[in-house]
């Protein structure tokens, strides 16, 4: 395993392969604390504690996915990465925290979040899902993490939830956490940590802010401040190499729309080119590279919306195809079994939380 890694020597494969060097500097630090010798916690790697406390560059995921596994058999603590995420502070996270605290709302707090995410964290991916009541925090591996994949969920929720705390004061209770898998025997200690509005075995991980929460005014918020931060981030983000595919970009503004961005029309390829500053010649050609087209980008989120509409919402079929727009019941119901093999009423049947 390499020890730190400058970003400059990483190809797109690479970056999404590592870990900001914070973190694992961060579970150190408590490994530390706890008692265990940092020689216990760095078993099987080959970075040290001096390479651990620098204060820029990346680490190999497998090497910090080998410092977690060697944490839980060395601290013999479950609880283990809901226990780390509530130790970083707004300044594990570099520019993205200071950028975060000096926000004017706590909306544009988790805009920011969600578009500079990957410079903290590569392996995982945040997409914002917006609706006409609240807006979703959602988060997904960007590549398979195997067995540190709840610690790594745990860790950066528990996070989330102290800066926001940070953020918000007392009206960070209103905030609701939803987790995929089942809940584990330390289910007291999260709701230590993230109160009462903690859900287990749902489809997604994910936070929630409700409509009025989004609004809220961030008393921190600073504008210079902000500037100079996002700027930051922002030099950051076109130094990743292949950040993101042409094809990712597109659903990222499509996701950043009201849910059911399709009730008022398809958005039209000229003006999702407009967003990415490209002709429409270019765009097509570019997704053409990608395997893809705007056509079946578009369909597939539609795909994506249907499905949630059947499994999280009392919509009729009717409603959603409505909502989707298409022609009618029977058109929507068609393409939904071309798309999953079910017919809608199938799918809400098997899926409906």
């Amino acid at each position: 395993m390499t020890a730190v890694i400058a970003r400059t020597d990483m190809s797109a494969f690479e970056y999404n392969n590592v870990s900001v060097i914070n973190y694992p500097a961060a579970l150190l630090r408590l490994a530390d604390r706890e008692g265990i010798a940092g020689g216990a916690l760095l078993k099987d790697t080959d970075v040290s504690k001096e390479d651990l406390e620098a204060s820029d560059g990346f680490v190999s995921f497998e090497l910090y996915k080998q410092m977690i596994v060697n944490a839980y058999q060395y601290l013999k603590r479950p609880s283990l990465g809901v226990q780390l995420g509530a130790e970083l502070g707004v300044t594990t996270h570099g520019m993205l925290g200071f950028a975060a605290l000096s926000c004017r709302t706590y909306e544009d707090a988790i805009k920011l979040t969600e578009r500079y995410f990957i410079i903290r964290f590569p392996v995982m991916n945040c997409q914002l899902i917006k609706t006409e009541s609240f807006q979703a925090m959602e988060l997904n591996e960007s590549i398979p993490v195997g067995e540190v994949r709840q610690f790594l969920i745990e860790s950066i929720f528990s996070s989330l939830k102290v800066v926001s705390n940070d953020l918000l004061g007392d009206s960070s209770s209103e905030l609701v956490f939803e987790f995929d898998f089942p809940e584990p025997e330390y289910s007291e200690y999260y709701r230590r940590v993230f109160g009462n509005n903690v859900s287990f075995g749902q489809p997604k991980n994910r936070i929630i802010a409700n409509n009025v929460l989004l609004q809220t005014s961030l008393n921190k918020a600073e504008p210079f401040s902000y500037k100079l931060a996002k700027n930051m981030c922002e030099d950051l983000l076109t130094h990743i190499p292949g950040c993101l595919s042409v094809a990712e970009k597109i659903r990222k503004i499509l996701r950043g729309m009201v849910t059911d961005l399709l009730q008022v029309g398809t958005p039209s390829l000229n003006a999702v080119a407009d967003q990415l500053n490209m002709s429409t010649r270019t765009l097509r050609r570019r997704l053409q590279g990608e395997n893809t087209s705007f056509h079946e980008i578009i369909n597939d989120e539609r795909k994506q919306l249907a499905m949630t509409y059947l499994s999280e919402t009392d919509l009729s079929v009717t409603q959603i195809a409505i909502r989707l727009n298409f022609n009618d019941a029977s058109y929507f119901a068609r393409a939904f079994k071309k798309w999953t093999g079910m017919t809608p009423k199938i799918y809400r049947n098997q899926n409906k939380s």
